[in-house]
Order: C-alpha cells, then sequence, then structure tokens
C-alpha cells in the first residue's frame, strides 16, 4: 500500500468525496484532489474539491484499506494532529474572498481532513510567466493590495499565515476577471491575546526570499512584520520576474538596483521598507503598507483611502460578455437617422434642380424647424434670414471683455540654478521623491559630481539626497545612491 489513499478510494463526510490524484506531499499532510456528485434532479451534477490529510511521512504508516496507522505513545504526533486540527478550525471561520474557504472538517481512516473549494491550478507563480515573465506596476499593485486584503484579515483574527509567496496564491476566474486567492495555510500560527502560540506544536519552516531572518531562528511570537516581509518579497518577484536574494543578504541597494526604473518612487519605497532586513525598521501593519502603495500612487487608475476596498485583477484576460443587440432600443434611433438622411436628400434635389421660390423656402423652413426641436435649448429662428443669408450677412458683434476676478495667484516654487526638480519642496528645500535633472555641474554626495544632463531619480529630505538612481543624459544607469 502507498502512503497516499489511492484514486477511486471514497470519503464520507458530510458528503462523499472520491479521491481523483494527489496534489501535493508534505512532511505532515498530504492534498489530493477529490470530487462529490450530487443529483439535481435527475441530472448528476460534479463538484471538485482540495482534500487535506493529516498524515506525518515520518512516523505515519497506511494499511491496504487506507487505515493511517500511527504510533499510539508518541506524544509529538498526537500535538501536531491537534495543530492540524485547529489550523482548519481558524480557516473555516475565516470568511474572505482572496482566502481559500473551509467546506468541513471531518475524521476518517484513524486520521483527520479538511475540505476546500478547488481553485484550479494557475497559481500566480504560472500567470506571472503566462504574462511574459514580470508584470506591469498597475497590475502587481493590485494583486499585492488583495492579497494585503487577506492578510489583514488573518492578523485581524491573531494568525499568521509564514508562507505568503507566488507559488501559495492561486488566481481564480471571478465575475469580472481573476482574483487572488491565498493558500496552503501548512506553516500557518494562531495566537492569544498576549501573542503567544495557542499549540505548544507546530510546523516550522522558511521559505529562501520570502521568509524574513528572523523567521529562519523559529516563531513564537505573533508579528505581522513576518507576513509583510513575504508580501513584500512578492510584489519584488510580480515587478522582476525574479525570486529575492536571502533575507540574510537583503539589502535596500539590493532591491532598487533590480526593481525597474520605470517605477514611481512611492512603490520602491513601500517595497525597500516592507523588506528590511532588521525587523524594527519594517513596516509595521498591513494597513500602513496598504496606506504606502496605495494612497496616491500614479501607478493606479484611481486612489482611495477605504483599505476595504476590493480590487479585481485581469480584467483583460477575462472572458468578455458579449454584447445583446436590443431591437426595440435601436427603432427609434434608426427611424429618426433614416428620416434626417430622406429629408437631407429633398433638401439637396431642391436646391439643385428646384427654382428660387416658395418651394425651397418652405422646404427648408421645414429643415430649419426639424433641426431646432433637435438641439437643446435651441433658439428660435427666423427661416427667411437664414435662406438669405448670403444676401444678408450678420453684423459683426464686438467681442465683450471677459469679467476680472481677483483670484490669487498660486505660490511659485523656488528654483535651483543648477538643476529642475519635479517633487516638493519645504522650507526651500527639495523633499520626497521626484526627479533631479542637472544643468549644471553639482556635487550629489560622497564625492559624486553630476554632469550636466544627469537626472536622478530618488527621494530627497532636506534638500540632501536619501536614496535614488543615477542616470546619464543618454538614460544609462551610473550608480544606485543610499546615502
Amino acid at each position: 500500500m502507498k502512503d497516499h489513499l489511492l484514486p477511486g478510494t471514497v470519503l464520507k463526510g458530510k458528503k462523499e468525496y472520491r479521491i481523483e490524484k494527489v496534489l501535493g506531499n508534505g512532511g505532515f499532510g498530504i492534498t489530493y484532489l477529490a470530487t462529490s456528485t450530487f443529483m439535481d434532479g435527475n441530472i448528476p451534477r460534479q463538484f471538485h474539491y482540495t482534500i487535506k490529510e493529516f498524515f506525518m511521512s515520518s512516523f505515519c504508516t497506511r494499511d491496504e484499506r487506507g487505515t493511517v496507522i500511527m504510533p499510539g505513545n508518541d506524544a509529538e504526533v498526537k500535538q501536531h494532529m491537534k495543530s492540524f486540527e485547529k489550523e482548519a478550525e481558524h480557516l473555516q471561520a475565516l470568511k474572505h474572498r482572496n482566502i481559500v474557504p473551509v467546506n468541513e472538517i471531518f475524521r476518517a481512516n484513524n486520521t483527520l481532513y479538511y475540505v476546500m473549494e478547488f481553485l484550479g491550478d494557475l497559481s500566480l507563480c504560472k500567470y506571472v510567466k503566462q504574462q511574459g515573465g514580470k508584470l506591469d506596476e498597475k497590475e502587481a499593485v493590485a494583486i499585492i493590495l488583495s492579497l494585503a486584503e487577506a492578510l489583514r484579515a488573518l492578523h485581524d483574527k491573531n494568525m499568521n499565515h509564514l508562507d505568503v509567496k507566488p507559488d501559495n496564491v492561486m488566481m481564480v476566474n471571478g465575475a469580472n476577471g481573476l482574483l487572488p486567492v491565498l493558500i496552503d495555510f501548512g506553516l500557518s500560527k494562531h495566537y492569544d491575546r498576549s501573542g503567544n502560540m495557542t499549540v505548544a506544536f507546530g510546523t516550522s519552516g522558511a521559505s529562501h526570499g520570502y521568509s524574513p531572518l528572523e523567521q529562519y531562528l523559529g516563531v513564537e511570537k505573533f508579528s505581522p512584520k513576518l507576513d509583510i516581509y513575504a508580501l513584500g518579497a512578492t510584489l519584488f518577484y510580480l515587478l522582476t520576474g525574479e525570486t529575492p536574494c536571502k533575507s540574510s543578504e537583503i539589502s535596500d541597494a539590493y532591491i532598487m538596483e533590480h526593481l525597474p526604473a520605470s517605477l514611481t518612487q512611492q512603490t520602491v519605497q513601500t517595497v525597500v521598507k516592507a523588506m528590511k532586513k532588521n525587523a524594527d525598521e519594517r513596516t509595521a501593519t498591513v494597513a500602513e503598507f496598504q496606506q504606502s502603495l496605495k494612497g496616491d500612487n500614479p501607478a493606479l487608475e484611481s486612489s482611495s483611502n477605504d483599505t476595504n476596498e476590493t480590487i479585481v485583477i485581469g480584467r483583460g484576460n477575462a472572458p468578455k460578455p458579449k454584447p445583446s443587440l436590443n431591437i426595440k432600443a435601436l427603432v427609434k434611433p434608426v427611424g429618426i437617422a433614416v428620416a434626417v438622411l430622406v429629408l437631407a436628400g429633398v433638401v439637396y434635389f431642391a436646391l439643385l434642380y428646384l427654382p428660387k421660390g416658395g418651394t425651397t423656402s418652405e422646404v427648408q423652413e421645414e429643415v430649419v424647424a426639424t433641426d431646432a426641436l433637435h438641439t437643446e435649448n435651441a433658439p428660435k429662428t427666423d427661416t427667411t434670414s437664414v435662406i438669405n443669408n448670403v444676401q444678408e450677412p450678420k453684423a459683426s458683434v464686438a467681442p465683450q471683455p471677459e469679467a476680472t476676478t481677483n483670484k490669487p495667484e498660486p505660490p511659485k516654487k523656488p528654483k535651483l540654478d543648477y538643476a529642475t526638480w519635479d517633487g516638493e519642496f519645504v522650507n526651500g528645500k527639495t523633499e520626497g521623491p521626484g526627479t533631479m535633472r542637472f544643468t549644471k555641474q553639482h556635487e550629489i554626495g560622497g564625492g559624486r559630481v553630476a554632469e550636466p544632463g544627469d537626472y536622478i531619480v530618488g527621494s530627497y529630505y532636506q534638500g540632501a539626497l536619501e536614496h535614488g538612481k543615477w542616470y546619464s543624459a543618454d538614460g544609462t544607469l551610473k550608480e544606485t545612491i543610499i546615502q
């Protein structure tokens, strides 16, 4: 007998589930694709589910009937099974569109199972590869903001996911496009109000490139910063198509060198702060992360301070509804259009072939009257003057002077004598993100001298460069600077 259940095996919870195949196999559990069928009248309807089974491969075995055999006196296995059950219960209590829903938890085969909705096989990692290896800033930011909402719901319940990465996000077809949904809570932890774990044993682990340094040392206390690092690292992947280096080697300079130069400074700074090696310097909460990324970011079509706003992804990839043809709605406008065309033809014929006189006057009078009916707020028209407008030109009216208002002029920005700056000034000094384009040779700190035509895309504080990318006039990157 193999360690996993064989295809065709039936599990009985509230429904009957038929095992189709193994989706994943870890040290603490096995994940299956299963189907369940119910009759809708005389028509069978089949639904797909993901079922996770508690099975510690290093301790458990399975007999020919599929029953799991556990060491009877092993306290560690029992504690891990309790942790598995708690994970399922906490997930079942979560109701969020960006978190995989748990339908039921049941016992069978001397072990524990929980049933989730099957979300397909399009992971965020696969989706990025389908889109050419990386995403544009607008779509990447939208995906991350949706995942941030999922983490915010988790953190509100004192839970850490601890394994946020592109492979653990599924892109699911929604009503208006693709929706990112967070899955795989195998490393997740739940904490009490004091921030301590609610189970003595739990699965531990870390994902290179996505886990912060302190996670490698073991997680004992609740900390949103653990998941925020992974969220920033996932955004890094979406924008670059590359997995970040290990958190032990991460630095601001590394992040800024790898992120595309075309990104807004707001997005760059959000990634940099979320992935700080030192947890004390890292973004503290998901709400702070959202505000930093969303705020007034020009990468988004619109901004909102409502962090509960749902963002739907991949509109271009979703099937577009076929437009329906409303015949009744077309009758009136088509009839008007035909009438106008016929009338125009009559007028044209009359102007060409009829002698000038009453007939032409009557036709043109009708045209003018018809036009007035279709013009909103149309003034009354003297048809005689319209017909004879060549012989009786209108008198020219002298333009009236515009009314002057005493509007206060906006304050003028200070000008630099060595460069142009498109950012803000505070107390006459450059402040915040922007682009500095040098018109004269100028020292930029650390013995560096910018030449005319050089420019820096970065952030300033009280007139001094904090960090940025220094380019030559032809767009070649000279150096990534962090003061």
